[in-house]
């Protein structure tokens, strides 16, 4: 125990020496450390979890390839023919990123969120903690604005206040109608940055909703129960929490 501490006592006056160097070394393992554990969240965030959705195995993600045999976003009109597809998918939700400010709150924040046709959580299989999810009456183009909120900024904004279902939240200046919260294990797209919210997607904002080069959408399928062993084209991607991430 001497040797071991004389050893120590020669170790921290030797730091104490080389106080410029011992700081680098301290700034360099700190960052080592910080590094390491910011991948690793990533990693486990986006592929080592379990996917936060009914059946997951049956849900793909749809890309058109390109004219350079490469993927890209879908048009309106070849979603429209994907909805049709009954005998094949039971399920269909094209999507967007987007972005708002959250105001009248004592701490206004921006906001990351997805616009999405109100078929995605039926599509995702998934419920809320409270309230309800989208149904074809919140279309934007025929009813007011509805958002679904995430648990997390549930909490940090509006104190966990179950009152919230039904009254208004405004984002970028504009008022919404709070109609559901999402629990905190669920997160769409799967990112290590989680969303914070989810409205209906107008497809006004998609410009020309009839051209078949405007490609537009991220389109999530779920196959029917009968197609759970389909082996998908090139275009299909089996879901997983990589390729249903952001």
């Amino acid at each position: 125990m001497e040797t071991l501490r004389q050893d120590i006592r020669f170790a921290f006056r030797a730091l104490h020496h080389a106080r410029a160097t011992t700081a680098i070394a301290v700034l360099c393992l700190a960052l080592g450390i910080g590094a390491n554990t910011a991948i690793f969240s990533v990693i486990h965030g986006v592929l080592l979890d379990p996917l936060p959705y009914a059946a997951p195995e049956r849900l793909v993600n749809i890309s058109e390839i390109n004219a350079s045999g490469g993927p890209s976003l879908l048009s309106p009109p070849l979603y429209r023919q994907l909805e049709e597809q009954k005998a094949l998918f039971s399920g269909v939700a094209g999507w967007i990123l987007t972005s708002q400010d959250l105001g009248n709150v004592s701490e206004p924040e921006r906001l990351r969120g997805v616009r999405a046709t109100t078929s995605l959580f039926s599509t995702l299989g998934v419920a809320p903690l409270l309230g309800r999810t989208f149904n074809d009456t919140d279309d934007p183009r025929s009813s007011n604005p509805v958002v679904v909120l995430s648990e997390a900024l549930w909490r940090q904004q509006f104190a966990a206040d179950r009152n919230l279902i039904g009254r208004q939240v405004t984002l970028s200046g504009r008022k919404h109608t709070v109609i559901g919260i999402m629990p905190m294990s669920f997160d769409f797209p799967i990112s290590p940055t989680r969303r914070d919210f989810w409205e209906p997607l107008d497809a006004r904002d998609l410009g020309d909703v009839t051209m078949r080069n405007n490609r537009a959408l991220r389109v999530v399928a779920r196959l029917a129960a009968r197609h759970s062993n389909f082996q998908p084209p090139c275009r299909l991607n089996r879901a997983t929490s990589s390729a249903l991430s952001m």
